[in-house]
C-alpha cells in the first residue's frame, strides 16, 4: 500500500515547478492588458506612465511572492532533514544507552552472585571459577585494589567513609521529607573509583553487617551533635538502607539499641530500608529482627515493591511504616498503561493498610505531575534532588 502521505508531497513538488511558469503567464497577461490600456486611452502619455507603473508594482509584487514562496518551500525542506536527522540521532542514542545498561547490569549481576562452592562442580565449578576471575578482574579495574576485602577493612578501621543524603520530597504540599543516607567512600569523591563501587564488593566479602553498624553509628551521632547545636530543631528521618546479611544477624537490633543509649537520643529519627526479596526470602526470621527494631520505636520501609508479581501476604507478616515503589515501574507510568495501574493500585492498598508510599527514579515533572494524580505520598530521585554530603544539606521541616 502507498504512504499517504506521497500525494501531497507529489502536488507540492508539481506546484514548485509549474510556479515560475504560472507567474511567467500572469507576466505576459498583465502586459497584454497593458498594451490595450494604452491603445484604448489613444496613446496618452500620462497614462502610459500611470499604467506602465502599475504594471512595474504588479510585477515587482508577483516576483516577490514567488520569491517567498520558494524560500519558504525550502526552508521547511531544510526543517524537515534536520527533524529526521535529529530523531535518527536520538533514536540511535537511545540504543546505544540500552545496550549499555543492559550490559552494566548484567556484570552487577555477576558481582553480586558470588559462586557456590559447594555447588560448583564439573562443568558448574568451570562456570564458578570463570566468574570467581571475571569479578576479581572487574574489581581491580574499577577500584585498583588487588585485595578488596583487605582495602574495605582497613578503610573501616580507619573511618575512611563519609555519608550522603538524598530527600524524599513529599509529594504533597506541607509534608515532612525523609532522607536517605547513602555512604561512600573518601576516594570515591576524589574521583578515583565510581559512587556505590565498593558495595557489592563489600557484600562479595561478608562487610555489609559491618558497613551497617558503621552507618548506623554515624547517623545517630550525627543527629546528637545536630540536637546539641540546636536543641529546639525537629528530629530528621534519616533512611538507612539494610543488606540481607545484616537483617539477617540477631545481634544488629541489640547494637542499634547499644548506640541510642550512649548517645541518649531516640531512635525514631531512624528508619531501616529492607528489600522486598531479602524479606520474602526468609519472612518469619525477617519479621522478628523488624518487630525488633520497631519496638525500639525505629520506622521501617519495604523497597522493591511492585519488581515482581505483587503478593500482599508479606504485608500481612511484616509491619512496615513506607513502601518504596519500584523504580522500573515508576520510570514507565507515563507510557505503559500497565505499570501505571500497578502504581495507582500498589498506592491504594498501602493508604488501605495505613502505609504511606514513595517513589523512586522520579527524573521529570512531568513523571511528579503523574504521582501526585493518582496520591503517592513522597517522590525520590535526581528529578527532585541529587546526593548531597549529609553536612552540606539545609533541613527543612517542609
Amino acid at each position: 500500500m502507498a504512504d499517504g502521505r506521497s500525494g501531497p508531497t507529489h502536488a507540492r513538488r508539481i506546484l514548485s515547478a509549474a510556479l515560475p511558469y504560472l507567474t511567467a503567464v500572469a507576466v505576459l497577461g498583465m502586459v497584454a492588458a497593458l498594451i490595450a490600456a494604452i491603445y484604448f486611452t489613444l496613446l496618452d502619455l500620462e497614462w502610459i506612465a500611470f499604467l506602465a507603473g502599475t504594471l512595474f508594482a504588479a510585477i515587482v509584487a508577483m516576483v516577490s511572492q514567488a520569491s517567498r514562496a520558494q524560500w519558504l518551500i525550502a526552508r521547511r525542506s531544510a526543517q524537515l532533514v534536520r527533524v529526521r536527522e535529529l530523531l535518527a540521532q536520538e533514536l540511535s542514542r537511545r540504543k546505544h544507552a540500552e545496550n549499555a545498561l543492559a550490559a552494566a547490569q548484567s556484570e552487577l549481576a555477576l558481582l553480586r552472585a558470588p559462586p557456590d562452592p559447594v555447588a560448583a562442580t564439573g562443568s558448574t565449578a568451570k562456570a564458578a571459577e570463570g566468574q570467581s576471575l571475571y569479578v576479581e578482574s572487574i574489581t581491580e579495574q574499577l577500584t585498583g585494589w588487588t585485595s578488596a576485602a583487605e582495602r574495605l577493612t582497613a578503610a573501616l578501621q580507619n573511618n575512611e567513609f563519609c555519608l550522603y543524603g538524598q530527600i524524599i520530597a513529599p509529594v504533597a504540599p506541607g509534608g515532612k521529607p525523609l532522607y536517605e543516607i547513602l555512604i561512600r567512600l573518601i576516594e570515591e569523591e576524589q574521583n578515583l573509583m565510581p559512587p556505590g563501587a565498593f558495595l557489592p564488593l563489600a557484600e562479595e566479602h561478608g562487610l555489609m553487617p559491618s558497613l551497617d553498624r558503621w552507618v548506623v553509628r554515624n547517623v545517630l551521632e550525627w543527629q546528637a551533635n545536630r540536637r546539641r547545636t540546636d536543641p529546639d530543631h525537629a528530629m530528621i528521618i534519616c533512611c538507612v538502607n539494610l543488606a540481607s546479611a545484616t537483617i539477617a544477624d540477631p545481634e544488629f537490633a541489640a547494637y542499634v539499641l547499644e548506640q541510642q543509649q550512649i548517645v541518649n537520643i531516640p531512635v525514631g529519627g531512624l528508619c531501616f530500608e529492607v528489600d522486598e526479596n531479602d524479606v520474602a526470602a526468609h519472612t518469619s526470621d525477617r519479621s522478628r529482627q523488624i518487630a525488633l527494631l520497631k519496638k525500639m520505636g525505629c520506622r521501617v520501609t519495604l523497597s522493591g515493591f511492585g519488581r515482581n508479581a505483587v503478593s500482599l501476604d508479606i504485608l500481612k507478616k511484616v509491619s512496615v511504616d513506607f513502601i518504596k515503589i519500584d523504580g522500573n515501574v515508576i520510570l514507565s507510568i507515563l507510557r505503559d498503561e500497565v505499570d501505571l495501574a500497578k502504581a495507582a493500585a500498589i498506592n491504594r492498598v498501602a493508604h488501605a493498610l495505613g502505609i504511606k508510599t514513595i517513589a523512586e527514579f522520579v527524573e521529570s515533572d512531568e513523571i511528579l505531575a503523574k504521582l501526585r494524580e493518582i496520591g503517592v505520598d513522597y517522590a525520590q530521585g535526581f528529578g527532585i534532588s541529587r546526593p548531597r554530603p549529609l553536612n552540606e544539606i539545609e533541613f527543612t521541616s517542609h
